[in-house]
């Protein structure tokens, strides 16, 4: 069986409007996620690398960070994580580029900037 989803629930949290998300898996009680942004079906990869962009920023700073793509199938999930294909690949201009290459070039270039040393 699948997991119940209610719907998003948005109501005004301290620090501006909050957003939950609330998820009932089969056999357990109500599970409760404050997100931090929503994107709506027509929200653009620009849009969704500048909301991903600070949580990567946050990872490399040293916190845990989540990136949630949430949709039925075929509503854009992968096209919104990766892209339609890498830009080498398909000569496609970076503005089409998903979440993840986006955030692999984020942490190079901090890695490529910082001071620190890292394994990688």
């Amino acid at each position: 069986a699948d997991a119940e989803l209610l719907p998003l629930r948005i109501g005004r949290g301290r620090d501006g409007p909050s957003r939950t998300l609330d998820v009932i898996p089969p056999g357990w009680s109500r599970r409760s996620y404050d997100l931090d942004a929503v994107l709506g079906r027509d929200g653009t990869q620009a849009e969704v690398a500048a909301e991903s962009s600070a949580v990567v920023r946050w990872v490399t700073e040293g916190y845990n960070g989540t990136i949630f793509a949430y949709g039925a199938t075929g509503s854009g999930k992968t096209h919104t994580m990766i892209g339609p294909k890498p830009p080498a690949v398909s000569g496609e201009p970076e503005e089409t580029e998903g979440v993840i290459p986006r955030a692999a070039r984020q942490v190079f270039q901090h890695i490529a900037g910082s001071d620190h040393r890292f394994k990688v």
